[in-house]
């Protein structure tokens, strides 16, 4: 199911903030439904904002104000529910945002770069404080960096093939780890960090063990050893068996699943514990290549380069489809599709769009605009949603 095409010009914010603070007294701004481009007035009156429609005569269509920075678009009868960004968030660089994470504890932030540069600092009062600046942290695009539950540890890794780990007190890099010959898509952080998984277009998934720096296991698709290995999820079952011995290599494993989608379509599951293959399913919707991926308790989630969202009930491991929408034919707006969670709602961004999504029903419950570049990087924290590429955005998800 085709989702509406919803676009709002990216300064509304901007408008609003204008008209509150008596810099204008009246503007307008337009949005785009469908293809169909309207616009609506705004002015101030008695220290309330009015909207109005320019040019619908039949008065079907309708804007007002929910909160502070929710709106809602109303036209013949279909409500869309419009967020826009609480701040901009100020970055003194001249390169390109590519990944963005905040710690378990809310603290700090990383940042990396389009000139493989890796930013430690904190977040304080919509200004980034960099503490550490890591030049040539990696010798190109930092593909994707998370923080270790520590919140002071950072896991990264870049265009140039390498998985680095970081000191977030300090900025040394006690681990640099290579073995993978395709790019790097992907990681994962298994339970405190003792080992950490990495995926590749060359097909191959490795498991790592962080002391030692060295590769300790290795998954492919048998049917297709080549099949790169677009993203990556772990998902947690119930533990059944005993508990590991602290001299094992492969450290909080029990129970876990590592699923894994692919170019192909397919996305294969493996067991952590026993390193064993489970199986592997594709959908019946799409025959499009995996481009992201996101696992609750029981729901799997799956963005396609076709634009496709799929949910799969992974509950009794039957992969029964609960839902699907396609949000956009564009693979360039794909390119940079990613997933983030808060609550029941799943935050997708691709391109210049951020929607969220109910995750039980697949409806869309909010378009957040605002954005007036192509946005490449996507974290939570504590309600608040940080999107970055150009520039860094934050959006309130409390009414």
């Amino acid at each position: 199911m085709m989702i509406d095409q919803l676009v709002v010009q990216d300064d509304l914010g901007d408008i609003i903030n204008d008209l509150k603070l008596g810099k204008v007294v009246s503007e307008s701004f337009w949005f785009k439904l469908q293809g169909q481009t309207l616009h609506v007035k705004c002015e101030l009156l008695n220290k309330e904002i009015k909207f109005t429609s320019v040019d619908d005569d039949d008065k079907s269509i309708k804007f007002h104000q929910v909160s502070s920075y929710d709106y809602e678009l109303i036209v013949s009868g279909m409500i869309y529910k419009i967020k826009i960004p609480e701040k901009s968030i100020d970055l003194i660089t001249n390169a390109k945002i590519t990944s963005i994470d905040i710690s378990p504890n809310g603290e700090n932030i990383a940042i990396g770069d389009s000139q493989g540069t890796i930013y430690f600092g904190k977040l304080k009062n919509g200004k980034v404080i960099i503490e550490h600046t890591i030049e040539t942290a990696h010798f190109s695009d930092v593909l994707k960096l998370a923080f270790f539950p520590s919140s002071l540890v950072v896991l990264s890794i870049g265009l140039d093939y390498t998985i680095n780990v970081w000191s977030f007190l300090d900025g040394s890099n006690p681990r640099t780890m290579k073995k993978q010959k395709g790019r790097l898509t992907d990681f994962a952080i298994i339970g405190r960090g003792r080992n950490v998984i990495t995926s590749s277009l060359d097909g191959s998934i490795v498991i790592w063990e962080c002391g030692s720096g060295k590769p300790i296991w290795e998954f492919r698709r048998a049917k297709n050893l080549n099949d790169s290995i677009c993203a990556i999820v772990i998902k947690q079952n119930e533990i059944t068996l005993g508990k590991e011995t602290s001299q094992d290599k492969f450290v909080e494993m029990e129970g876990k699943y590592c699923y894994a989608g692919h170019k192909s379509g397919i996305i294969s599951i493996w067991d952590l514990e026993s390193r064993s293959f489970i199986g592997e399913f594709s959908s019946t919707i799409t025959t499009s290549s995996v481009k992201c991926m996101h696992m609750t308790e029981d729901l799997l989630i799956v963005g396609y380069t076709d634009g496709h969202i799929i949910c799969f009930d992974e509950k009794n491991s039957k992969h029964s489809v609960k839902w699907e929408i396609q949000v956009t034919k564009s693979e360039h707006d794909t390119e940079s599709m990613l997933f983030e969670q808060n609550g029941d709602v799943i935050y997708c961004l691709y391109g210049t769009h951020l929607i969220g999504i109910d995750m039980i029903t697949g409806t869309i419950t909010t378009h957040l605009t605002g954005l007036n570049s192509k946005m490449v990087a996507i974290v939570n924290n504590k309600d608040k949603l940080i999107v970055a590429g150009n520039e860094i955005k934050q959006f309130s998800l409390i009414m």
